[in-house]
């Protein structure tokens, strides 16, 4: 500082006393640049001259507050892509290449560059660079290799700034060990982070609490509010740093197991709970840590060790990818952890999950093997309650098939075996088996027998305060349109369609309820209205890899056909059309709009 202002040291005189007394009756401003690396004696010479000298202000900069009296901070953020960072890029780009043109692909090239380096000025400074030797497509791509890709900057620049990983170096140098062992195990967590995922995943030793605030303190970790809670993330660069000084330590592996291990526990406390009165506080919690259930699962791919814990992770996912609308990335996951599955529990859980998504899918086909394999593993095993769930699940299938004794027995023998509340990696209540068996009375010509399973399905699903409940009343309303009861077919239809709205995002239940209010529209003699009902349905099942199942879908489309023949050809495309165009709030809303009154049409 003396240096800088030209004052001249006296002899026998401390030097902050002459920079105090040059200082002392003047208007200034003083700008003190990086001062983390000498943090307390910044501190100590900051508060002297604000002490002494009130006409002077200090504008410092530090990656870490230096907690001073009069101290009033400003978080710098990182450049917004879209605009700072873009601007910044294109400048320096132009710079490096005359030839450079921002034409609209490269234009969005760019700002996903900058949105992947985090906003941050010398990462952006260096990528720019490279374009006078790769395009910006290339850059991109080799993103996932920043640290050898940024490897050069300016010759006069300060050797910290030189290149990327010298920039981070440079901080992570700073740290105390305790602190740098943490910044190193925080890099498995991928998303985000929450304190108690924190302490549960970091080795045992480390103190989290207050190294993660001094972290935050640092700049080195973000933190944000989410949903009433404190969330915690890396920038992508300071996370592939840390991952690398992790690996270097050699401790990748535990701490990799042990996130493992935490998604596995979260994911098996959140299946149940996405079946009762808190379960759109735990959609919104698993959806939250879908990255890391990501991480966690690709992880447990290549772990000889983790891939037990990997499938009973995948298996307890699969209702929330389901109420999700994951069902495509669920059956991707459960297919390549089962090439290298072993035989035992985890393995029938995770064949059930995949023949349960697979006939979500329409896909019963290929659904069938799995779930028999994992009744007959189930049954070698002799674990009857790891049974119950494989056994639903075929019996639902053969109720698709047509093969309606099979699916009685199978169903039968799953409700036998279900005791609601058995300690198992999934859940799977005993009111589903209940509805299957509704379905199987139905199929049978026996409505009666079926509305009582349905009635008693319903009533064991409400107690849990369940959204599957949907699934009977809407049956029960098929069976009130078959029975002609159509004032009652539309208060069980209407209920139905309301808890499918409110059971999950992804939209499968609401589907399937439109599929019957088009009937009932049928019934009632609006053949337009059915048919726009009827379009919005097809449009959310294609929206999502969904189909009906073979009988439904003869059945739907032989009350549908009575409407577009009713309309003719060019007014039911029309109505089909703007259906299908819906989206899934839009479809909800008109299906829940006051009906005109029935018109004088014969019923179908």
């Amino acid at each position: 500082m003396a240096s800088s202002l030209g004052i001249q040291e006296l002899p026998g005189q401390p030097v902050l006393e002459s920079v105090i007394g040059w200082l002392r009756g003047r208007q200034a401003l003083l700008v003190l640049d990086n001062c983390e690396h000498l943090l307390a004696p910044c501190a100590t010479t900051i508060s002297a001259v604000l002490e002494t000298c009130p006409d002077v202000t200090i504008l410092a900069t530090s990656r870490e507050a230096l907690n001073v009296t009069g101290e009033v901070v400003w978080r710098v953020g990182p450049l917004q892509a879209e605009s700072a960072g873009l601007q910044m890029f294109v400048s320096l780009a132009t710079r490096a290449s005359p030839e450079f043109q921002l034409t609209s692909e490269v234009r969005s090239a760019v700002i996903r560059v900058c949105k992947r380096l985090d906003g941050l000025p010398l990462a952006i400074e260096l990528a720019a660079a490279r374009v006078n030797t790769l395009s910006v497509e290339e850059i991109e791509n080799r993103l996932d290799q920043r640290f050898v890709l940024f490897n050069t900057g300016r010759r006069t620049s300060l050797p910290r700034h030189r290149t990327l990983r010298a920039l981070v170096d440079w901080s992570y140098d700073l740290l105390p060990a305790d602190e740098q062992r943490l910044f190193q195990q925080l890099s498995v967590f991928s998303g985000g982070w929450t304190l108690d995922a924190a302490e549960a995943v970091c080795e045992s030793g480390l103190d989290v609490l207050p190294l993660l605030l001094n972290l935050v303190d640092k700049s080195l970790v973000q933190v944000d509010q989410h949903r009433s809670r404190s969330r915690f993330r890396l920038l992508e660069t300071l996370r592939a740093y840390a991952a690398n000084r992790l690996l270097e330590a050699g401790a990748e592996s535990g701490v990799r197991n042990r996130h493992l291990r935490w998604c596995e526990r979260l994911a098996r406390d959140g299946d149940p709970g996405l079946s009762g009165p808190e379960h759109q506080e735990w959609l919104q919690r698993l959806e939250a840590e879908v990255d890391n259930f990501r991480a966690a699962l690709r992880w447990s791919l290549d772990e000889p060790a983790g891939r037990d814990a990997g499938l009973r992770l995948a298996a307890s996912l699969v209702r929330f990818w389901f109420l999700d609308g994951g069902t495509a990335e669920g059956s991707e996951w459960l297919a390549a952890l089962l090439v290298r599955a072993p035989r035992g529990a985890a393995r029938v859980d995770a064949l059930s999950a995949s023949g349960f998504l697979l006939v979500r899918r329409g896909n019963p086909r290929a659904a069938r093997p799995l779930l028999e394999e994992a009744v007959e593993e189930a049954r070698r095993l002799g674990d009857n309650s790891l049974l119950a769930v494989p056994l639903n699940h075929l019996g639902e299938l053969l109720v698709q098939e047509g093969d309606l004794a099979g699916a009685r027995r199978a169903l039968e023998e799953s409700l036998e075996l279900n005791v609601d509340g058995a300690d198992r990696t999934v859940f799977w209540p005993p009111y589903v088996a209940l509805y299957n068996l509704g379905e199987v009375a139905a199929y049978e010509g026996n409505p009666d027998a079926a509305a009582a399973f349905h009635e008693r399905s319903i009533e064991l699903a409400s107690e849990r305060h369940d959204g599957f409940r949907m699934a009977p009343l809407r049956l029960l309303g098929q069976l009130a349109i078959d029975l002609g009861d159509l004032v009652r077919a539309n208060a069980l239809l209407t209920e139905s369609l309301i808890v499918a709205r409110d059971w999950g995002k992804a939209g499968w239940g609401v589907a399937s309820v439109l599929v019957y209010l088009a009937e009932l529209a049928v019934a009632e003699g609006q053949p337009e209205r059915a048919l726009r009902l009827a379009g919005a349905a097809a449009g959310l099942r294609e929206a999502r890899q969904a189909r009906l199942q073979p009988t439904d879908a003869a059945r739907a489309e032989a009350r549908v056909g009575s409407a577009r023949r009713t309309l003719g050809d060019l007014a039911a495309t029309k109505a089909w059309s703007e259906g299908k165009s819906m989206t899934l709030d839009e479809a909800v809303d008109y299906a829940l709009q006051a009906r005109r009154r029935p018109s004088s049409a014969t019923p179908t």
